[in-house]
């Protein structure tokens, strides 16, 4: 069954081994993306202390990490332009797959919705916690 599961703080090294597979296959693809340093254990622990890391697994085995942030986003507070919707949104940080799920989905046409993602809003399937809702706002430029 796949879902998404809150990250214990116990489980914060293997967070950071599926952010350094991320990060190393960022850079075999030459983007530089995340090759500075960032997202680091204390970005990590303070995701998962605040309730807001999570795991991507399939049948128990953790294939990818991500922050699902409810609190907004500070930088989204001053954009050029105004937002479509005054609603409430999630932000989703810091998503990385494991190089197990690459290699799963490789081939298999198999993308997000293989691992149980919603496309474009909705609940996400057997997560057990609350559902991404369509009320995301997005700002004109």
């Amino acid at each position: 069954m796949r879902r998404l599961r809150a990250a214990a703080l116990s489980e914060v090294e293997l967070a950071m081994d599926i952010i350094n597979q991320a990060k190393a296959h960022l850079r075999a693809q030459g983007i530089d993306q995340w090759q500075t340093g960032y997202p680091d254990r204390d970005c990590l622990e303070r995701d998962v202390r605040t309730g807001k890391g999570y795991f991507l697994e399939e049948d128990g085995i953790p294939l990818g990490y991500l922050c699902v942030d409810f609190d907004g986003e500070p930088a989204y507070d001053h954009l050029n332009g105004t937002w479509a919707r005054e609603e409430p949104y999630v932000v989703v940080h810091r998503l990385a797959l494991s190089d197990a799920a690459r290699r799963c989905a490789r081939g298999r046409g198999r993308g997000p919705r293989r691992y149980g993602l919603p496309a474009g809003g909705g609940p996400v399937p057997g997560s057990g916690g609350p559902g991404i809702s369509g009320g995301h706002r997005r700002g004109k430029s």
